[in-house]
């Protein structure tokens, strides 16, 4: 089988396993949501980046703001700075929460570009469901104490409009549930791989539309955390 032939077998397994992920975790909600709220972006080329992996990652719970990322994470961290070392980035936005705070700041000080802080990037608020597991987590229930699926999505998308409105290469660190907003809001569909911590994915006009493709995720060390 030829190298495309394995590339498009795994993407192909990678959008199914995502599907699945989709109906399994209540995030048919989030998409028709922001299906309806469709994104309009002044930015012409773009790199998202989730957090690199925290302890919370690797046990699979809903972490709190504070946390920061383990050892693994890091090593991401500056791995993806290696991979972005040639990207063109101009802007560095990053969501205020420190493992994607602390994600920034290593990407900020190997390209030399400061690091904007957007506190509307913050990750869901999951209120009292902290701490506990994220295996069964329902995205389209509203968590006591923790903010609704409107209230997540309106905020997010506000956020992600505030990060890209300036049209230089921008590079956005942000966390998992960003990703899902921002894919949905642009019609995309995202495959299992993408949503892994510190993958670059990088997003271009295609179109009427936009495309979105990693970027050199296959070297980056990996953790056992797909998702949250």
């Amino acid at each position: 089988m030829s190298t495309d032939s394995n590339r498009n077998a795994a993407n192909e397994a990678g959008a199914s396993a995502f599907t699945a992920r989709t109906g399994r975790h209540g995030l048919g909600v989030l998409q028709s949501k922001a299906a309806e709220r469709p994104l309009v972006l002044p930015a012409r080329r773009f790199i998202f980046v989730r957090h690199g992996e925290t302890a919370g990652n690797f046990q699979r719970i809903l972490q709190h703001a504070g946390i920061e990322l383990n050892e693994t994470g890091i090593e991401q961290a500056h791995q993806v700075a290696d991979l972005l070392g040639g990207s063109g980035a101009q802007r560095i936005v990053a969501s205020t929460v420190q493992r994607a705070w602390q994600t920034a700041g290593i990407v900020s000080a190997a390209l030399g570009i400061e690091a904007l802080a957007e506190p509307l990037l913050r990750e869901r608020s999951f209120g009292d469901l902290i701490g506990s597991s994220s295996r069964d987590l329902d995205w389209a229930a509203d968590p006591p104490n923790g903010e609704t699926v409107d209230q997540f999505l309106v905020r997010t998308q506000a956020g992600l409009t505030a990060a890209l409105q300036d049209s230089r290469p921008t590079v956005v660190i942000a966390h998992g549930g960003t990703l899902y907003v921002l894919a949905y809001s642009l019609g995309l569909k995202l495959e299992e791989g993408m949503i892994r911590n510190a993958t670059p994915l990088l997003f271009e006009p295609a179109g009427s539309g936009w495309a979105m493709q990693r970027i050199g995720s296959e070297v980056l060390p990996r953790g056992s955390n797909i998702g949250w």
